[in-house]
């Protein structure tokens, strides 16, 4: 088991609620709806918002937005839209396509196992499509690579099937500046094209100080 401390990890699943809506009623639609998995994780209090005084920085140019804060930054494409939440250990920073492409960055503060965590985000994945009642089929897990911070990182993704459309999801942790960062690469299969483009302008250039 991780000793997390306070940690709390999200996972972002947008797909699970515009694949899966008609399976349930409990499912909110679009870019609104997200499963938190901290409860699985930790006992700490929700997470809060961040200070209007702590607003991040975001430059525009033709195509790429830059967005820097709390010393992590990176681009990512115009048509994504960025937001985050603040806690004690750290910072979650979502950046969302409005199909089917995400990206979560997550900051852990405390010293923990990087391969930790990617295992107990793989779990609270799988305990979220269980929890909300999701019917997945052809689930399976293997090895992931990508280039994260320069240098050629080691992952996992789950691969599985919603209503007929299969889904991937990567998890990455990295160490950086006397911490771990966790990324979560996700997408369906329909979008590989688009997720390919969103994901390497997002990992290409990000930064940790």
């Amino acid at each position: 088991m991780i000793d997390i401390g306070r940690i709390v990890m999200i996972v972002f699943l947008v797909f699970v609620c515009r694949t899966a809506s008609a399976q349930t009623s409990e499912f909110q639609s679009g870019k609104d709806c997200y499963l938190d998995t901290h409860s699985m994780l930790t006992q700490v209090s929700q997470m809060t918002t961040p200070q209007e005084d702590n607003q991040p920085n975001v430059v525009t140019s033709d195509e790429i937005l830059s967005y820097t804060k709390k010393g992590i930054s990176f681009n990512y494409d115009s048509s994504m839209k960025v937001s985050s939440e603040d806690d004690p250990e750290g910072i979650t920073i979502k950046i969302e396509s409005e199909l089917s492409p995400m990206v979560a960055i997550q900051e852990y503060r405390s010293a923990i196992n990087p391969e930790d965590v990617v295992s107990t985000l793989i779990e609270g994945l799988k305990n979220a499509l269980i929890e909300k009642k999701v019917v997945v089929s052809d689930m399976s897990v293997t090895d992931a690579s990508m280039m994260i911070l320069s240098e050629n990182r080691s992952g996992k993704s789950v691969d599985f099937v919603i209503k007929g459309l299969r889904h991937k999801t990567s998890f990455f942790a990295v160490p950086a500046s006397n911490r771990i960062i966790g990324l979560i690469f996700q997408y369906s299969t329909d979008d590989t094209e688009l997720a390919r483009k969103q994901f390497e302008t997002i990992a290409d250039s990000l930064a940790i100080q």
